[in-house]
């Protein structure tokens, strides 16, 4: 899972340890996701952080600031801006984060923006696109099998909750998808899910070759969805590998040896 750490995160991951945002600061070191970076954005952490009023409230040194600092930038991955496009955002801040997810191609977004469109590209994963439209905030997540595994779907939960939504409130819609009769895996993938909870095992089935499983893909991600407390889940049930007059399929132009495969983008926006 790749994600970016928008400033507001750290901000709130410091002055309290109850809340999302100090629990997915604390999986930084563990590596349990891939965490994009910028000299830029890293110098806003930096000034915002070392804020006189800000470590009033923090109760943080200017050296636990670098602390904090050196931490994200030995585990973090080093990205270029390139400042091709501009997204006019009310808050030029958040260009910068914007762009960087883009271009390093994090899995899940979310915006409270009107009228600016979000969404991920997938080519048999699991596109997941969220909104509350009380709070007026939308999600879109890419859930591939390592993704949800990794929690991609329940970080963009807390990702939209940081910004004003309910997960209460929130309806998820699942796009097309690779489905279990054709998601053949192998054992190495069974195993680590099943290191990580054994229940799991109810999401693969016997597959006619030995030593693999057909994975329910679809079924894992409503179920996270569900867990995450996201109550209200439509799955379109559409197969990107079984319907090749309308979808594209990695796995379609894999077993076909064709030179390459097309992408899906599934987006989402808030009305102006």
């Amino acid at each position: 899972m790749v994600i970016v750490l928008d400033t507001n995160v750290l901000v709130a991951a410091t002055l309290s340890p109850l809340g999302a945002s100090f629990q997915i600061l604390t999986l930084v070191p563990q590596r349990r996701f891939e965490l994009l970076l910028s000299v830029p954005l890293m110098l806003e952490y930096e000034e915002v952080l070392k804020r006189e009023d800000m470590r009033a409230r923090s109760h943080l040194t200017l050296e636990d600031v670098d602390v904090l600092l050196d931490m994200l930038a030995a585990v973090g991955t080093p990205q270029t801006p390139f400042f091709q496009w501009r997204p006019q955002l009310p808050d030029p801040d958040d260009e910068m984060v914007l762009e960087l997810a883009a271009n390093g191609r994090a899995d899940a977004i979310v915006t409270r923006v009107p009228g600016l469109g979000i969404g991920v590209s997938t080519a048999d994963c699991g596109p997941v696109l969220l909104a509350d439209a009380h709070a007026h905030v939308v999600g879109a997540a890419h859930a591939g099998w390592r993704g949800a595994l990794a929690g991609v779907i329940e970080a963009c939960i807390a990702a939209m909750e940081r910004i004003g939504a309910d997960r209460a409130r929130i309806v998820a819609a699942l796009g097309p998808m690779i489905r279990q009769p054709n998601y053949e895996v192998g054992a190495d993938v069974v195993d680590r899910f099943l290191a990580e909870d054994r229940s799991t095992a109810r999401f693969f089935a016997t597959s006619p070759r030995s030593g693999h499983s057909l994975f329910d893909l679809a079924g894992l991600i409503a179920d996270r969805l569900q867990h995450a407390g996201v109550s209200q889940v439509e799955d379109l049930g559409l197969c990107t590998y079984a319907d090749a007059g309308r979808f594209f399929s990695y796995r379609r132009a894999t077993h076909r040896a064709e030179a390459d495969y097309g992408r899906h983008v599934n987006g989402i926006a808030l009305a102006d």
